[in-house]
């Protein structure tokens, strides 16, 4: 299936978050850690952290948040993850870090050890968490009790409760994390997976204490200590009183403290651009190499963007590097720069790799052939789109341009990406500017219309691909709302349903891998519910273009037979040939309506060859030979069992043709056999070609090609029934020349039915015409202006639109009044409240208060409203005077009656219209009217003749001579409705009195039976 696809990205996501542009080339190249991209990984054996709602709070990427002898925290995809073997303190800040990042209930994951110590370390630090595991809760909420009712029941015992202040420091340890005031330079970000632990703890950050493993001993007074493992509170006895000594307050304040530290640096690297990882993505390097699906890379890029590369021989040579290219972008681009621009567009199933190549190829040429960039083509299974491919490429360029310098002599890398030299600098020799920056210039890809115009180009670059390669499909850059709204406009409601989609709810791609999500379930069911409408609405439009196509046969077969009865006649054959003859000319006329009936005729496809030819482009000429040699197979195979199943022994006693008959039998039987095991192999290999074909996303493309297919004959078809037409008129024209046929000068007569049905028709007919003048009496009518509002426009030129704007402050004053209603009716509602909560007890007085607050505000406001108000209608009645009195004097009134006659000359046609729309529209409702009085009698009238005996007809000799046989039934319908004129010329002739025509006596009969029949049916009613 052809698809349409393009895309212009910059290196920032919709969140803001920078996008390295090395990464990006190992992203689009699948190297690195995005080698497996592609793929769903399974998930690892981790200590985890996270909510049902969030996983990370990285935006999935793997980083190391925190380091220490006592363990470390990582952000992963999976969740916030935790090493083996931490230290209690660890813990404690791995849970306030994901508690103050994602601020839901936590979910722990991980073996039964590493839960537990969630639970202590939470008692011990007593963290405001909790978890979203019900057993992990009741027992965490149980600990922390345990703990209260201890150190109550110590000091109930005598014991003096201490709480260590924040002021505990570190016991010497070697570990301490080191603060960082700069940061750090790319040579000391060597892979992107990892940070420097001194890089997640700013500046102001003193040595952490947060490690009391060794020092709460230290730090106890002389004594015996007794502590304990899962509280961790020490407990000195001197005589007879005993010191507590709680540390809980301290563990927490520093867990919450470096917990904000990480939180603060996160968002400082979340904003800063390392373009050589986007490199590394594109080109499926490095990090994302198991990402897999990068089938083919090629760049143009300086000839210092080059690294030694190793082959599989083990010899190094230097070859073009998108990542070198791209990290001197990251290193030398001034801040802020955009370091790269990428485009990113599908390429076509139905093409070899060396034909897109050519799209993407052209692409460049035309579009970035001053640019330095690199490209990768991707080839894999898209998601959620049963198993098609989704064949695209992503194009990697710089915005600086390759200008007349670079051309000359390549600047250095340092100096490419630096600012340009400045248009107004003195020195502008060509050693200036090769030591400054290229310039940028502005692309199409800088403005929302210059990328409109080049998503056009791109798929006239696809389509003339396809075309040239012999495939009718083609791709629309349009949306497909704009698609289906041309579908509408051009009457293909069967194409505009097809393109009608409900937007779908977005899911990331960790959710379309979740097995059981809601989200994706719900969108395949969408998808398959839209496919299966698809397959039903093809069924039907199969169905009746079969129709249309029997419909079409038995025209051709009345037609073919007519023509055969006319040539194969002797008339015809004796005829004169001689053009210049009447009968000639006649046949001349004949022969080329036929030609062109044949012409067109042969044209028009079937909707089962639009179908076998929109099943053609999606297979290869292999395939489509196998086809048609099936096709041939099961042909020749029919033949031969018709043949064997007619073949009879001959009556004959020739020994000859017994034997040959006896031959016959086993011989027709080995050909078959042979026939048979041919057609089983080629059946075999469609079998395969069919299951391909049937896949949803191929199938549904072939539907579409076949309905365009058939929609695009509609014109032909119009132009068939045109011809058919014409082909008809010169076959009856050269009959009658032919066979002297003459037409019976008989006139036709009427029913009561008849007269009925034209009548019905034409009273049809006139109530669109009333309904169509109505609307344009009704537009014409807004064009019209009347002398009144005539002279209210020119009073309004006079006085330099003055009333124009006088109206709009009266508009604006009537809104400022509505609001102003709305406020008192808000104060009033607010008063009652506070009155209501005033008489309630126990009514917190905080929330009195700031009701009264906003009342006495919103008094205020009210207050300077209503004076605002007053203000403008004084200023607008003493504006309305002033101007009054202004067109009040003799020489305003001559001139507003001159610019009034104008304005009258002007719109003069338009009031001619509006008039002869109106006297039109009055006439057709006049003929409406009789037309459903005619229609009310005769209904009647055709209930009191049903076996249609009386029959009328119009007398030609009293009619004028612009009278048309046509015209025949509407003079007897007036005739019958009473019109003396009409009455004088219509006879009729009951067919119970067969002595010929009769005069009208039988009509006024008919009529006088129409009155006996409606005084019979108001006495019934009574």
């Amino acid at each position: 299936m052809a698809l349409y696809h393009f895309t212009v990205k910059n290196n920032t996501k919709p969140s803001g978050k920078k996008i390295s542009a090395v990464d990006h080339v190992k992203y689009i190249n699948r190297e690195g850690r995005f080698s497996d991209y592609d793929t769903k990984d399974d998930f690892l054996n981790e200590n985890l952290i996270y909510t049902e709602d969030k996983k990370d709070i990285l935006d999935g990427a793997t980083h190391i948040l925190y380091s220490s002898p006592y363990g470390n925290i990582y952000n992963t995809e999976r969740g916030v993850s935790i090493t083996q073997n931490p230290s209690m303190e660890t813990i404690a800040t791995g849970l306030i870090l994901a508690h103050e990042a994602m601020q839901a209930p936590l979910v722990i994951k991980g073996s039964e050890s590493f839960k537990a110590k969630c639970i202590v370390s939470a008692v011990q630090s007593n963290l405001p968490i909790s978890f979203a595991d019900e057993n992990m809760q009741n027992l965490f909420m149980k600990k922390k009790e345990d703990y209260i009712n201890e150190r109550e029941h110590a000091s109930r015992e005598g014991g003096l409760t201490y709480k260590r202040g924040r002021s505990v420091s570190k016991s010497g340890t070697q570990y301490s994390i080191t603060k960082l005031s700069e940061a750090p330079s790319l040579e000391a970000l060597p892979d992107v997976r990892t940070m420097p632990m001194g890089e997640l703890v700013s500046s102001a950050i003193k040595q952490s204490s947060v490690f009391l493993q060794e020092h709460e001993r230290d730090k106890l007074e002389d004594g015996r200590t007794i502590t304990d493992d899962n509280l961790r509170w020490g407990i000195r006895e001197t005589g007879r009183r005993r010191i507590i000594r709680d540390f809980s307050s301290d563990r927490r304040y520093r867990a919450e403290r470096t917990a904000r530290a990480i939180i603060k640096n996160i968002d400082e690297i979340k904003n800063r651009t390392q373009a050589e990882r986007h490199v590394e993505y594109i080109n499926r390097q490095k990090a994302f190499e198991k990402r897999g699906g990068c089938v083919y890379t090629k760049c143009r890029l300086p000839s210092w963007a080059t690294e030694w590369k190793e082959d599989e021989n083990g010899n190094k040579e230097k070859v073009p590097s998108p990542n070198v290219f791209f990290r001197a972008a990251d290193r030398y681009s001034p801040r802020g720069d955009r370091t790269y621009k990428e485009v990113e567009f599908a390429l076509q199933n139905e093409l070899t790799l060396e034909q897109n190549l050519e799209i993407v190829d052209r692409f460049i040429k035309e579009n970035l052939k001053d640019r330095y960039y690199t490209y990768a083509v991707h080839d894999k299974i898209g998601t959620l789109s049963d198993a098609r491919k989704n064949l695209h490429v992503h194009i990697m360029f710089s915005p600086r341009q390759i200008d007349d310098v670079e051309l000359k002599k390549e600047r250095l890398r340092s100096n490419y990406f630096e600012y340009p030299l400045r248009e107004n600098a003195k020195d502008q020799s060509f050693e200036n500017k090769w030591k400054h920056g290229a310039h940028k210039g502005r692309g199409w890809w800088d403005s929302g219309a210059g990328i409109g115009k080049i998503r056009g180009a791109f798929a006239q670059i696809t389509n003339e691909t396809l075309e040239k390669y012999g495939y009718s499909i083609r791709v629309d850059h349009r949306s497909l709302k704009v698609q289906e709204q041309e579908a509408r406009m051009n009457g293909d409601t069967y194409l505009a349903e097809l393109l009608h989609r409900i937007p779908e709810e977005h899911v990331s791609k960790k959710g379309m891998l979740e097995e059981k999500n809601p989200a994706v379930k719900r969108i395949l069911d969408y998808r398959n519910q839209k496919a299966e409408h698809g397959d039903l609405m093809f069924e039907a439009e199969l169905l009746k273009e079969a129709m249309n196509e029997r419909e079409r046969l038995e025209a051709f077969k009345s037609i073919d037979d007519e023509i055969h009865h006319i040539v194969d006649s002797e008339e015809f054959k004796n005829s004169d040939t001689d053009a210049d003859s009447f009968i000639g000319e006649l046949r001349k006329t004949f022969l080329e309506a036929y030609k062109d009936y044949q012409s067109i005729r042969n044209e028009i496809i079937s909707a089962e060859d639009a179908l076998e030819m929109a099943r053609y482009e999606y297979m290869t000429d292999d395939e489509i030979e196998d086809y048609q040699d099936l096709k041939l197979l099961n042909e020749e195979i029919s033949h031969w069992k018709d043949f064997q199943e007619n073949l009879t022994r001959p009556e004959t006693d020739d020994p000859g043709e017994l034997e040959a008959f006896e031959k016959l039998g086993p011989a027709l039987t080995a050909k078959l056999e042979d026939l048979e095991s041919k057609r089983d192999i080629l059946q075999k290999k469609f079998d395969e070609v069919c299951a391909r074909l049937e896949k949803k996303s191929i199938k549904m493309a072939i539907q579409q090609n076949t309905h365009k297919m058939l929609y695009g004959q509609k014109h032909k078809q119009n132009i068939l029934k045109q011809a058919e037409k014409n082909l008809k008129t010169t076959i009856i024209t050269l009959s009658q020349a032919l066979f002297d046929e003459v037409k019976s000068d008989e006139q036709k007569m009427y029913a009561y039915s008849d007269v009925y049905e034209d009548v019905r028709r034409a009273y049809y007919g006139y109530k669109k015409k009333v309904e169509r003048l109505t609307k344009q009496v009704a537009e014409a009518k807004k064009k019209v202006i009347s002398p009144e509002r005539a002279t209210k426009i020119a009073e309004d030129n006079f006085v330099g639109k003055a009333f124009s704007k006088l109206r709009a402050s009266e508009r604006a004053l009537k809104k400022e009044e509505s609001r102003y209603e709305k406020m008192e009716q808000e104060l009033d509602r607010r008063e009652t409240e506070l009155r209501k909560s005033k008489d309630m007890p126990n009514f917190p007085v905080q929330e009195i208060r700031d009701q009264e607050k906003f009342i006495a505000t919103l008094r205020t406001d009210l207050q300077k409203l209503k004076e605002n108000i007053n203000t403008q209608k004084e200023n607008i009645n003493r504006e309305r005077t002033e101007l009054n009195a202004r067109i009040s004097t003799p020489e305003a009134v001559a001139k507003i009656q001159d610019i009034t006659l104008g304005i009258l000359r002007k719109n003069k046609p338009y009031a001619q219209r509006y008039e002869y729309l109106s006297k039109s529209l009055k006439e057709a409702q006049g003929i409406l009217s009789e037309k459903q009085r005619q229609m009310n009698l005769l209904s009647k009238l055709v209930k009191t003749d049903p076996e249609e005996k009386r029959r009328f007809r119009v007398d030609k000799e009293q009619m004028p001579s612009n009278f048309k046989k046509r015209d025949e039934p509407g003079i007897i319908a007036s005739a019958l409705d009473g019109n003396g004129y009409h009455m004088k010329v219509v006879t009729t002739s009951p067919e119970e009195d067969d002595k010929g025509l009769r005069s009208w006596k039988y009509l006024s009969e008919a009529r006088r039976e129409e009155e006996e029949l409606k005084a019979y049916l108001k006495e019934v009613r009574i």
